[in-house]
């Protein structure tokens, strides 16, 4: 009868024991959300508009999981804030990475080209938490940044035309891309045989109506400098606009008459 009793508690513990061992390599359980905090991006204030095309990088660093149960990805929005152009707005675009990682810098890219708006945008970053087991979770960011102008490409886009007669008034037509609207224009005067370039006139960008694509100025230069009845070669100098530095364009001929 004692040895009974004793076997029967020494089989109760192995079974103790045995589901205490089962217990330990039974089904794992879920992975729990991680908080993704807010995310951070950094290295992205400024953008410049490329000669043809191009890119610039900023990072995104978030906090959440690393184990292989969490996976992320990533969208982007871009918002217009402002610019000088009213319409034919063409904003930049930002891309994710194919992989996420929480905890570690993820690179962006912003693609550019020459036809992009300068001008200030506001980028939301938006990461989304996939985890084994569980809903995951989901957290926003957003930066503005400024957009500016390429001097080579505004320079290659802007032309001057005019028109007049020997000793009288000369009216110069200047076009320039339409983010340069508002800008001040101001004319220099070389005539045939100078040595010295002459200030002959201003005025104003202002908005195409029509099409939006550009921005032009009617200059009238006084019939003292005679610039028709001299002939020579005329520059437009091109300032004051927002997003955009100031440059020169390049010279134009003017056809000597009378």
């Amino acid at each position: 009868m004692g040895n009974t009793k004793k076997l029967g508690a020494a089989s109760l513990a192995a079974i103790a024991t045995m589901a205490l061992t089962l217990g330990s390599v039974g089904p794992a359980l879920a992975a729990d959300e991680a908080d993704l905090g807010t995310p951070k991006i950094s290295g992205l204030a400024t953008v410049k508009v490329p000669k043809s095309s191009g890119k610039s990088t900023f990072a995104v660093r978030f906090s959440g999981g690393s184990s292989t149960a969490y996976s992320y990805r990533a969208t982007t929005e871009t918002e217009h804030l402002h610019s000088i152009q009213k319409i034919n707005v063409i904003r930049t675009f930002a891309e994710p990475p194919a992989k996420l990682k929480a905890n570690a810098k993820n690179t962006f890219t912003i693609k550019t080209n020459q036809r992009n708006s300068p001008g200030k945008y506001r980028l939301t970053v938006t990461v989304f938490q996939s985890v084994t087991g569980a809903s995951g979770k989901t957290a926003s960011t957003s930066k503005v940044y400024t957009v500016r102008a390429n001097t080579s490409v505004s320079r290659k886009n802007t032309s001057i035309g005019g028109s007049g007669k020997a000793k009288k008034a000369y009216t110069a037509y200047v076009s320039a891309p339409a983010y340069q609207a508002g800008g001040k224009v101001t004319l220099y005067f070389k005539a045939t045989g100078a040595k010295k370039w002459k200030k002959v006139g201003t005025g104003k960008l202002k908005h195409d109506r029509y099409w939006g694509t550009s921005s032009n100025a009617k200059v009238k230069i006084g019939k003292k400098h005679n610039v028709a009845g001299k002939g020579g070669k005329l520059y437009a100098k091109i300032g004051s606009v927002k997003y955009a530095s100031s440059y020169k364009s390049k010279s134009v001929k003017v056809k000597k008459v009378g």
